[in-house]
């Protein structure tokens, strides 16, 4: 219990830090999935990149924040496990993916919500430890 109020508070004061809804992070994310353009101006490219980047930042840290909770827990003996067990040899452009689509797909289910929560619980079901 005292874990999940951690986990719980922790998202909570990121989504403050840098609100972000799942729909929001979704279009932002979808920059980084298209193919490159034959051509582009300069400021469409910068813009491409500056998402890419934004995107990968903040799944990056979302994922950096659980796995640091899920190591405090483990730690002080709340948690057997850490929270999530992403496998080592995934690569961050195909974690963009899973999560853009589990995110859709939850959306169109469920309805938008932030942007933290919706990682963590794509995360989650995907990748649990033990």
């Amino acid at each position: 219990m005292r874990f999940l109020l951690i986990l719980i508070l922790f998202l909570l004061s990121t989504s403050t830090v840098f609100a972000l809804s799942s729909n929001e992070l979704v279009k932002t994310c979808e920059v980084s999935l298209e193919k490159l353009p034959v051509a582009e101006k300069q400021e469409e490219a910068i813009r491409r990149f500056l998402d890419a980047g934004t995107c990968g930042g903040f799944i990056g840290g979302v994922v950096a924040g659980i796995n640091l909770i899920g190591a405090i827990l483990v730690n002080q003996g709340g948690l057997k496990n850490n929270l999530i067990c992403v496998p080592p040899n995934l690569h961050a452009q195909q974690l963009v993916n899973i999560i853009v689509q589990d995110i859709k797909v939850k959306n169109k289910k469920l309805g938008e919500e932030s942007a933290q929560i919706a990682i963590y619980q794509s995360l989650r079901k995907r990748y649990p430890c033990g």
